[in-house]
């Protein structure tokens, strides 16, 4: 039996439609991996240099500077408080890192 020109069409439309989304996964995935090496010590975008930290503080949006405002004024409030100093530190190194993760994904997506 043959299939009609519909079948044909609709099959030849999912395939590039699979290939597509492939090609997509693996640029993605490349550009994952190419953020994570300018991130490793050394690289353009290594969080934990002052100057990046500085950078990135500085360049946080309002929220996230809100956020961590309240944090250090909790830990700093209350003395001795462990866990709000750590959740001050924490809070500030996920917004570090985010920061600079953003910024190495569009890096690496502009050298593809």
């Amino acid at each position: 039996m043959i299939p009609c020109n519909h079948t044909y069409e609709l099959n030849k439309y999912l395939d590039q439609e699979a290939e597509d989304q492939r090609i997509q996964e693996e640029r993605e995935a490349m550009i994952e991996a190419n953020a994570k090496e300018l991130m490793l010590e050394g690289g353009s975008c290594y969080p934990w240099s002052m100057s990046n930290i500085f950078e990135a503080l500085s360049n946080l949006d309002f929220s996230a500077q809100l956020m961590i405002t309240t944090y250090i004024t909790t830990s700093k409030d209350l003395p001795n408080n462990i866990i709000a100093q750590e959740l001050c530190a924490k809070a500030i190194r996920d917004e570090i890192t985010n920061y600079w993760l953003k910024v190495a994904k569009h890096l690496a997506e502009k050298e593809l």
